[in-house]
């Protein structure tokens, strides 16, 4: 095309002088060619980006994109008083059935049975959440945000705030939580309907002003808490905006010291690779190999392995088990910290 532009060559010109004009043509109809594909590359780059994010915003419920794992999990519903779950694929339907103690949703929420008033946590499909709670004579009154992560986190309190004017988002104070109308620090106490009460913990590390939220309700029951990408089933979140001293605090001292029993509700159903990965630093741990086989048949039954406890962290999961010698022995490090940095990145790179 750009050559066509060029006056020809008149009769009698040199030879050299048309081959250097053809030379020159040939340079620009490679720059030109070259300028295509890139163009092309990039088009074709920007497409595949638009086919990822709407394939993304398509099925959130099943594949939300997290930097951890390309796969997340749908959330169970917990119900308190009887702290319970079961969790949901995306072609069943989304009920609040009592199986037992059993309650079922996608999203983790938080019924006060007296008052049926209901907290939602990390609600990034509101439509839904709120669909199944009105069919349920539920009312959401409050939304827990973990941390500031959009896209399978904070990105539906907006949303949800619009569908229940009324209703108070809460999050990390310095966290920049999307939609927040209530920040909270560590320590902060706030409750829900009669019976239950609510406790702010401050878990930093995956980002800076995480919270997870221990959770009470009557006399006798198990607490829960709900630890967003700080804890997980036999793992931890990745360091994104914190160091291994804020991580092994929010682990071993702040998470770790709550009573045993207590419920773990995490982010993202991670469990059988992360048992699997914890083999790797204790294999002859038999808790850890129990555990794994269990959690390999409820992800075969398309059942969720969550709830955990604290106790069976404790047990099982490496970057809890840091203050053990016999563990920091075993990833060549002489400090708690010291063994929580070297299993981090020995996950980080691990590819089981």
């Amino acid at each position: 095309m750009f050559c066509n532009a060029i006056p020809p060559v008149a009769n009698g010109s040199n030879l050299n002088g048309g081959l250097e004009l053809e030379s020159s043509c040939f340079i620009i109809l490679v720059l030109v060619l070259y300028s295509c594909s890139s163009f092309l590359g990039v088009a074709l780059l920007l497409a595949r980006s638009s086919v990822l994010r709407h394939s993304v915003q398509a099925s959130k419920a099943d594949s939300l994109m997290h930097l951890e794992n390309l796969y997340c999990s749908l959330f169970p519903v917990v119900c308190l008083p009887d702290v319970c779950v079961r969790q949901l694929r995306s072609d069943e339907r989304c009920e609040l059935n009592q199986l037992g103690g059993v309650c079922v949703c996608r999203r983790p929420a938080i019924v006060d049975d007296s008052t049926k008033q209901a907290a939602v946590v990390d609600p990034v499909e509101p439509e839904k959440i709120l669909r199944v709670a009105q069919e349920n004579g539920v009312a959401l009154k409050l939304v827990l945000t973990t941390h500031h992560h959009w896209w399978d986190h904070a990105g539906g309190n907006d949303k949800i705030k619009q569908l229940v004017p009324d209703i108070k988002i809460y999050g990390g104070s310095v966290d920049n939580v999307q939609g927040c109308t209530n920040k909270v620090e560590n320590g902060d106490k706030f409750s829900l309907g009669v019976d239950i009460n609510i406790l702010s913990l401050h878990t930093p590390c995956h980002t800076k002003g995480h919270i997870s939220y221990f959770v009470t309700g009557k006399d006798g029951e198990d607490p829960a808490v709900f630890t967003g990408d700080t804890l997980f089933v036999a793992g931890c979140g990745k360091f994104f905006e914190g160091t291994a001293e804020q991580m092994y605090q929010s682990l071993c001292v702040t998470l770790g010291s709550l009573p045993k029993p207590t419920q773990v509700y995490c982010g993202h159903e991670y469990t059988v690779k992360n048992l699997q990965f914890a083999l790797t630093v204790e294999p002859e741990n038999a808790k850890v190999s129990e555990k794994l086989k269990l959690a390999e048949q409820k992800r075969n039954e398309g059942v969720p392995t969550i709830p955990s406890s604290i106790e069976e962290e404790l047990e099982t999961n490496p970057f809890m088990r840091v203050d053990l010698p016999e563990v920091q022995e075993k990833v060549g490090c002489s400090s708690p910290v010291d063994a929580l940095r070297e299993i981090r990145q020995r996950k980080d790179n691990w590819r089981g």
